[in-house]
């Protein structure tokens, strides 16, 4: 009867394979850049290391075998819980003990961490024989992140201490970082902050702007600069300057931005009160030469068509000025400038366009309206002269309209101008005598 077993050769044959088997296997684990121990379960000895553990910790293979415990040994007392940790789960059987960080002292007495890795190798029972235990240095990785710590810290501790406001916020534009300047300036705390948005925070009139600041972001062009308003807590409304930069996933998606700002109401305010003094006079509050000279221009349009242009000066000033003061004198040329005012709408060009003379610019105003408006002037310096006997206001007025758009607002200026000066000559002496006798009243 033919047998079903295997036969000697065969038998032979599978042993040879086996043989050259595990030969490959030590050559390789002898060979590899990480350190390889065989560890006996039942009471922690090492029966094999490989020659990377020498070229990594500096002791001999004899010193390794002959001393079957060493690797414990020189575990740092940094360590130890984590040694401990080890031998209990192997006590307990455990197949896998993964990715232990320990730290070991070399030869050399140079401190090494290392990752531990064991994994439990069984007979055909089932019982534990040894782990085969991985070790790989992270020595080099470790100093990185402890670097990368330290740098984050310092960092952090630097930002901490900027006195601009320092944030990062997501896509959504909620926070995930601010810094103690960003909570003393709107006096709301980190955890307040932190999830909260900023969208809100800024004025309605602005928000198109500030949306938009962001769809300019690319990964080319990570940066945006933005000034807007917000509306504080406690209802003020601020001036805010912004630098934005974005940072990109490996994939070029923008994960979240980072924001360095600082207050510039002050600074607003100031270039405001500049941008108003460069167009307007101060004394009067009335719009200035320069910015009636640009109105001008503006309005030599045909679509502003007809444009009424007056001309006003006031009479006996320089008397006022000699007889009075030049006090006195201010005083007169900001009554002028009241009454003035007061006789045309918001929108119309009002400019003190001299020392004692005024013009007004009219757009889309035909010759019979400019006309009334030349006799509401005169209304007013009456009511004033009535009500308002310290001060004798008068003016010369002078005006003219532009109906033609090949004639220029420039030519129409000066035709107002000259019929100003025709009224005031041909008025001299009554104006004159009207002065005098308000003067010796007061």
């Amino acid at each position: 009867m033919k047998s079903h077993g295997k036969s000697k050769k065969e038998l032979s044959n599978e042993l040879e394979q086996l043989r050259n088997i595990n030969g490959s296997y030590e050559r390789l684990i002898t060979c590899v850049g990480e350190v390889i121990f065989r560890v006996r379960a039942d009471n922690g000895q090492i029966i094999y290391v490989n020659t990377t553990a020498k070229k990594l910790l500096g002791y001999s293979l004899e010193e390794w075998l002959s001393n079957p415990h060493l690797a414990f040994q020189i575990v740092h007392p940094d360590s130890s819980d984590k040694l401990q940790y080890i031998l209990r789960q192997m006590n307990l059987g455990i197949d896998i003990i993964n990715n232990i960080n320990l730290k070991l002292i070399a030869q050399d007495g140079y401190e090494v961490m290392l990752t531990y890795t064991s994994i439990a190798v069984k007979n055909k029972d089932g019982a534990i024989m040894y782990y085969e235990t991985i070790i790989r240095d992270i020595t080099g990785q470790n100093k990185l992140e402890e670097a990368l710590f330290q740098s984050e810290a310092l960092y952090r501790m630097v930002v901490e201490d900027q006195t601009e406001l320092i944030c990062r916020f997501q896509k959504d534009d909620s926070f995930t970082f601010v810094n103690e300047a960003f909570c003393r300036y709107f006096n709301i705390s980190k955890g307040q902050l932190i999830g909260s948005r900023f969208r809100p925070w800024v004025l309605e009139e602005d928000r198109h702007q500030f949306k938009n600041s962001f769809k300019a972001i690319t990964i080319e062009n990570p940066v945006a600069r933005i000034e807007h308003r917000i509306r504080m807590p406690n209802g003020e409304i601020c001036w805010q300057q912004w630098n934005y930069r974005a940072l990109f996933d490996d994939i070029g998606e923008i994960v979240e931005y980072q924001a360095v700002g600082r207050d510039i109401t002050e600074s607003k305010l100031l270039e405001e009160k500049m941008q108003y003094l460069g167009m307007h006079d101060a004394l009067t509050g009335l719009h200035n030469r320069a910015y009636f000279d640009e109105e001008m221009i503006r309005l030599d349009s045909n679509r502003f068509l007809p444009v009424g242009v007056i001309v006003a000066d006031i009479d006996g000033l320089k008397i006022i000025n000699d007889t009075l003061g030049h006090q006195r004198g201010d005083e007169l040329i900001k009554a002028a400038a009241t009454v003035l005012k007061s006789c045309f709408r918001d929108g119309d060009v009002v400019a003190r366009i001299g020392g004692d003379e005024f013009a007004v610019l009219l757009g889309e105003t035909s010759k019979e309206v400019l006309e009334q408006s030349c006799k509401r002037i005169s209304q007013k310096i009456e009511e004033y002269r009535d009500t308002s006997s310290h001060l004798p206001l008068s003016l010369s007025i002078g005006c003219a309209v532009k109906s033609d758009p090949d004639q220029l607002l420039e030519k129409i200026f000066a035709e107002a101008d000259n019929k100003m000066y025709i009224f005031k000559d041909s008025n001299r002496e009554s104006t004159r005598s009207m002065i005098n006798s308000k003067l010796k009243v007061n």
